[in-house]
């Protein structure tokens, strides 16, 4: 729940989902894979919290920090009203693709290159 909140997911479908869907509508699939399973850096470590200086943003403290200057901002009305709230739920979102990374559950690195079957001697583009 909180990944299709947070990231605006609400109605995701599933790889089997879109491969059927395409399929239906008449598309060849030329290739199908998911990116993120290749060696590497997994591509959910820039959301995990590190205690570097550059990452310190993504800490707990880092966020603490952000949540306390928007609240000021905000009351100070040099924040739009609602700036806070946005920053929990982008908060939620970053936490919840995290965890779906780790579980192998979402992948935004799928691949999915599709050819449109070529009918009335159309060049396939």
């Amino acid at each position: 729940m909180d990944l299709q909140e947070g990231d605006g997911l609400a109605d995701i479908a599933s790889i089997p989902q879109v491969l059927a869907s395409v399929r239906q509508a008449g598309f060849e699939i030329v290739e199908s894979r998911d990116r993120a399973l290749e060696p590497g850096l997994p591509w959910y470590t820039v959301l995990q919290a590190r205690w570097t200086l550059s990452d310190i943003k993504i800490t707990p403290l880092g966020r603490w920090a952000t949540h306390i200057m928007l609240a000021v901002l905000e009351t100070a009305r040099l924040a739009p009203r609602g700036s806070v709230k946005v920053h929990r739920t982008l908060c939620k979102g970053a936490d919840a693709l995290a965890a779906a990374g780790v579980e192998g559950i979402f992948s935004p690195m799928y691949l999915l290159v599709l050819r449109k079957p070529n009918n009335n001697n159309e060049p396939n583009v």
